[in-house]
């Protein structure tokens, strides 16, 4: 029988690590439903839940905990119920507000179950003491810590340390597409010429993603080529400012990128720190190359060189030339296209995934701790 599993999330409006929990417990919940066995729960704490659709689709349940405005007084109390009703096996949290929840009902009956955590990217706040204190109690309240690439593995032991009882590294996995996408609409739609080549970049416009930096690049490139920003954020304004006399388009914010990925001749993700970049890999099926920032966990997915190119952060010379490489060598970026389509295929496979994460619920729910002092 495979263990009951309740999955406790910050948001689950769109997002990398929503979208990654969404492959992930869908592929538990086929799994479980085929043997007709446990079902998989997921709660979260605020927003607008905008996948929980997707989510019930799948055959998980979602529970809104309501950790917003007014209701947020109560929300400590609803969780604690939900778990004592669902009485999982485990308490899966992703994120850290959900760590730290989860942290806390963990403390109140952990007898009944054992807490994992999943680290979706680095926390770069974990690096103040005060919040890095923070961290460490929560980390050492759970059974084990998972991190979804080595770049986040090396994070966690650089700021949680030996407060994480037990850390192990899975990657994400991700369905094959569902569809190859349709080039011509989006570049239609767009104003984009046939022949035009297309340089991608889907992300939020908040400062991790430093499209300013992005931006000063495609100013000082050498070679033609229009940059297409899908997404949405804070700094939409402020960057629309920057492109004024640049080839750039808003595209805006879309559900699914299939189109903007089949439009598209490379991919690039300039972020300052980053867990993974699951646009990187979703690019990837699509034998998409990319230019990438070498920071965090992203060269852990970008193999410098044979899927894609790397380049420092906040560098925009060289990223210009980066992208000027590839905007002129279409033979290479078809090559390095095709390595990244073959590497994520057999790295990111969902069924694996999910695999990885049932081996070690079942060998965490057999193993405690002897060492560790609840707080």
């Amino acid at each position: 029988m495979s263990p009951s599993i309740l999955h406790l999330i910050t948001t689950l409006d769109r997002g990398g690590a929503e979208k990654a929990l969404l492959h992930l417990a869908s592929a538990q919940a086929a799994s479980r439903e085929a043997r007709q066995e446990n079902r998989i729960d997921v709660a979260y704490l605020k927003g607008e839940g905008e996948l929980t659709p997707e989510f019930e689709a799948a055959g998980v349940r979602v529970h809104d905990l309501r950790l917003a405005g007014l209701a947020a007084v109560g929300a400590y109390g609803r969780a604690r119920r939900l778990v004592r009703r669902l009485a999982p096996d485990v308490l899966h949290t992703h994120l850290f507000k959900a760590d730290t929840l989860g942290a806390a009902l963990a403390s109140s009956g952990r007898d009944a179950r054992v807490l994992v955590s999943t680290k979706h990217n680095e926390d770069v706040y974990l690096r103040d003491a005060k919040w890095r204190a923070l961290g460490r109690r929560v980390a050492a309240r759970s059974d084990a810590v998972i991190a979804i690439t080595p770049g986040v593995a090396r994070f966690v032991r650089e700021t949680l340390g030996d407060s994480v009882p037990r850390l192990a590294t899975i990657a994400y996995g991700l369905p094959p597409p569902s569809r190859t996408g349709h080039r011509d609409a989006f570049r239609n739609t767009h104003g984009i010429g046939p022949d035009e080549t297309v340089i991608l970049c889907v992300g939020r416009f908040a400062p991790q993603k430093d499209h300013a930096t992005l931006l000063e690049a495609l100013s000082r490139m050498k070679t033609s080529a229009r940059l297409v920003l899908v997404g949405r954020g804070p700094l939409e304004a402020d960057l629309r400012r920057r492109a004024t006399d640049l080839r750039v388009v808003f595209a805006g914010f879309v559900e699914d990128p299939t189109d903007a990925y089949a439009a598209s001749d490379l991919i690039t993700l300039n972020s300052v720190h980053e867990g993974l970049g699951l646009v990187l890999i979703e690019a990837a099926q699509h034998a998409i190359p990319a230019v990438a920032t070498h920071v965090g966990g992203i060269p852990d997915v970008v193999e410098g060189g044979v899927t894609g190119l790397l380049v420092p952060p906040c560098s925009p010379t060289e990223l210009a030339h980066a992208l000027d490489t590839l905007v002129t060598d279409p033979e290479r970026r078809a090559t390095l296209g095709a390595a990244a389509r073959a590497r994520v295929t057999a790295h990111h496979d969902l069924a694996t995934c999910a695999a990885a994460h049932e081996r070690l619920y079942n060998d965490v729910l057999g193993w405690r701790p002897t060492n560790r002092t609840p707080e």
